[in-house]
This record gives structure tokens, C-alpha cells and sequence, in this order.
């Protein structure tokens, strides 16, 4: 994939290079070689002509691609030149967010790898262009996230087009909750797999607050989003644990591994306290949810569903995937640090 990412940058730096500085620089699924093709792309980079802050410039993209592309997940990109270097937007259907470089002198070349970077970010790609400048983000969320931030919604579901929907509860849903950093070919085979399990939609949940790991700030959360644009739809919640997921999707299945599996009849987690687990166990069952268990190496030993002491009261809350339908140990930090140091890794 590095090597594919590669090309398409140089395609479009050299495009972006005989038009610096006005005009559309377009980028649909044909110029890209890439499996999971990039969303179709409206860039402004008119750094000249008006006034208009990369903000708004971003909108202008986003609406130009949005006609030109009806019904298809499109993002808009714009530059502008300000006292301190270069800044940087991007909008699409979860707002406008924005980025300021601080560089100690402008040059075109400059303008078109932080135009790049910009797209690939929009579409969450990476590895992005290298550009070894100072960056301060902001966002603009659209109005739907801002509702699901702060906790007016109960979700936020993101279609395959990058279209938007909020509401209090979805029920009977395939879920797959997890951070995705990044989403990998682990995720899209159990995914896959567990959806030819069940007879309910498949949907992926990204929570912006984790039982166990730091929030998702917005404009993280917006990068992982669309990670999953032209494949599957995600939802948005916050919502760190299972009880409050059966609140917002009763009648669900949620898949999961082996090991998170084995938290949930665990009472260490639930502060030693057995009752707490079980009232939490009933307060599931009661919203009609259930689990998919998946194996998963834990102290290194694929473990699975048969190797848990399920709690008999609560047995049938639980149903395994056959470990000859999915056996995937792939490691999301492994990825990372591939990606780091650029790595290819064409199945991701």
C-alpha cells in the first residue's frame, strides 16, 4: 500500500505543481490505484484570487465535489497563506476541521505535500506526506456532532456515502465496538465473518470515551471515521461500556474477543464485587443483547469461548464463532509501528 500511496502522491503533486495556485485540482476513484480507492476530492488551492479563510475555501471544495459526485463520500480541501506559514481545512459531513503551519518560509512545493497531507488525512490514509513543520488543529464540528459531544444524542451513525443520522437508540444491530487505530484486515475478516453469523446489520461503534484508554478527541475520531467510508457504517458514541451500548442498542449483538469476553464475567472488574457483575449481566440480558465471541491469544494462548467459565445463569448470552471461521491474531500496535517506519503492508 506504501508503494501505491506513493504513486498517487506523485500524480497529484505534479497536477497540483502546474496549477498552483487557482482552480480545482479534482481527485476521483480513476486516477487512484489504491484497492480501498480514496473518496472523490475537491481541493481549492487558490491562494490568490479572494479573501476567503481556508474555511470557508473548504466548504466551496466540498460543495463543488458534492455536485459533482451526487451521492458520494466527498470531502473539501483548502489553503490559504497567512503571516505565519500556511492554513489548512478540510470539511465534510462532520464539520470543518482545520489546521495552521507554522513555517519558517513558504514555498509551492511546501504548499502541495501540506495539500496532500490534508487529503490523506481527510480520507483517513496514512502513511501522509512528510512535512517537518510546527501544526496547531482546530475544529468546527457540524451540528450532529456537536449534539452526540455534548451527550444530547446517543449516537451518531456515519454511513458508506459519509452521510449523517443521529438519534437515542437503534435497536437490533450487529456492533463491533473498538478504537480501529487502525482498522485492519483482523477487523474487516472477523467483520465479515460474524455478519454471515447473524441475520442483523452490521455496524462498527467507535466510542469517544473508553472504559480503558485516554477520550478520542474530535478530530481524531473523525480521522478513524473514515477509515470506514465506501465499506461499512460506523456509529459514534459515548458510551465506554457494554451496559450503556444495550442502552442505545437494545436487542443487539455485540461481537468481541475472547479476552474482553472474559472481563465481563469477571468480578475483579467490576471492583471484586459479584453481584455488581451479575446485576450488570442481567441489566444486558434484560435489553435483550447478546454476545459473538471470537478467539483471541490471551497470555499467549488462543483462548476461546469454551476455555471461560461462563456463568450458566447467563450461558446463553454467549455463542461462539468457530475458531475454524476466524483464527487472526493481528496486532493494531505491529501495524502502527509499521506504519512509522513505512513499512508495506498491502493486506491492511
Amino acid at each position: 500500500m506504501v508503494d501505491q500511496l506513493s504513486e498517487t502522491y506523485r500524480q497529484l503533486y505534479d497536477a497540483a505543481l502546474r496549477r498552483p495556485h487557482k482552480g480545482w485540482l479534482e481527485l476521483s476513484p480513476s486516477l487512484t490505484p489504491l484497492k480501498d480507492p480514496l473518496a472523490p476530492l475537491a481541493v481549492h488551492v487558490d491562494v490568490l484570487q479572494d479573501d476567503a479563510s481556508a474555511q470557508d475555501r473548504a466548504k466551496r471544495a466540498y460543495q463543488h465535489a458534492h455536485e459533482m459526485f451526487p451521492g458520494a463520500p466527498v470531502y473539501g480541501v483548502g489553503v490559504t497563506e497567512t503571516a505565519q506559514g500556511i492554513a489548512l481545512a478540510s470539511h465534510d459531513t462532520l464539520g470543518t476541521f482545520s489546521q495552521r503551519f507554522v513555517i519558517p518560509d513558504a514555498s509551492t512545493p511546501l504548499h502541495v505535500t501540506l495539500v496532500l497531507r490534508a487529503m490523506a488525512s481527510a480520507s483517513g490514509l496514512t502513511p501522509l506526506p512528510p512535512a517537518d513543520v510546527e501544526v496547531d488543529e482546530t475544529v468546527d464540528p457540524a451540528p450532529t456532532l456537536s449534539s452526540l459531544h455534548r451527550g444530547e444524542a446517543g449516537y451518531l451513525r456515519v454511513t458508506e456515502a459519509g452521510e449523517t443520522e443521529s438519534g437515542d437508540t437503534r435497536p437490533d444491530l450487529l456492533v463491533f465496538s473498538g478504537s480501529f487505530y487502525p482498522l485492519h484486515r483482523g477487523h474487516r475478516h472477523l467483520a465479515d465473518v460474524a455478519a454471515s453469523l447473524s441475520d442483523k446489520p452490521l455496524h462498527f461503534e467507535l466510542p469517544l470515551v473508553n472504559a480503558d484508554k485516554a477520550p478520542l478527541d474530535l478530530a481524531e475520531a473523525r480521522r478513524r471515521v473514515q477509515q470506514f467510508v465506501r465499506y461499512r457504517p460506523v456509529l459514534l458514541t459515548k458510551a465506554p461500556l457494554f451496559t450503556d451500548k444495550a442502552q442505545r442498542f437494545p436487542g443487539s449483538t455485540f461481537v468481541v474477543g475472547a479476552d474482553t469476553a472474559a472481563r465481563l464475567i469477571d468480578p475483579r472488574f467490576y471492583g471484586d464485587d459479584a453481584d455488581k457483575m451479575r446485576r450488570a449481566l442481567d441489566e444486558l440480558t434484560s435489553s435483550g443483547c447478546d454476545f459473538l465471541v471470537a478467539g483471541r491469544a490471551i497470555d499467549g494462548r488462543f483462548t476461546t469461548l469454551d476455555d471461560l467459565d461462563v456463568p450458566e445463569r447467563f450461558a446463553d448470552r454467549f455463542r461462539a464463532i468457530p475458531a475454524a471461521r476466524f483464527r487472526d491474531d493481528v496486532s493494531a500496535t505491529q501495524l502502527r509501528r509499521e506504519r512509522a517506519f513505512g513499512t508495506p503492508d498491502d493486506d491492511v
